[in-house]
């Protein structure tokens, strides 16, 4: 069985380890070298963050700056991908907005394009950037529910 709820402090070292595999497996065409387990702390700051536990372990969280109701993080266990386990975050953050949830998701990440478009989100901009260190255009879509 798997819960939401907020974020507890005594889970945060399971989030860190859970953002750290997720990251690398989700941005595989990045040079996660430089990804670091304190990445989590410094990425959710000032967010509200909800986790999904089956029994007593993390498998999932979805990061949410409030004040725009912009979904900046979600993430979920690699091997329980597929397991509805993010519609679960999508639908309980829904719950918590009086807005409509934006996101923003690169192009390269195919998998997470998908997710969303298959839950009905929708693109509302497209921006073109080249990231100067991995010699690459990448294309940012702004989502929408």
């Amino acid at each position: 069985m798997i819960t939401v709820k907020d974020m507890q402090e005594s889970q945060q070292n399971e989030l860190r380890d859970l953002y750290l595999i997720s990251r690398k497996e989700a941005f595989y065409w990045l040079d996660s070298t430089g990804f670091k387990l304190t990445d989590f702390d410094n990425d959710t700051l000032g967010e509200s963050v909800l986790v999904a536990v089956e029994y007593t372990k993390v498998v999932g969280f979805i990061s949410i700056y409030l004040e725009d109701s912009f979904i900046h993080c979600l993430f979920v266990d690699p091997s329980k991908q597929g397991s509805g386990i993010g519609s679960l975050l999508l639908e309980e953050a829904k719950k918590r907005l009086n807005h409509q949830m934006t996101l923003k998701c690169l192009s390269k990440n195919q998998l997470g394009l998908a997710f969303y478009l298959k839950r009905g989100w929708k693109v509302l901009d497209e921006v073109t950037f080249d990231n100067k260190n991995d010699n690459y255009l990448n294309l940012i879509y702004k989502i929408t529910q």
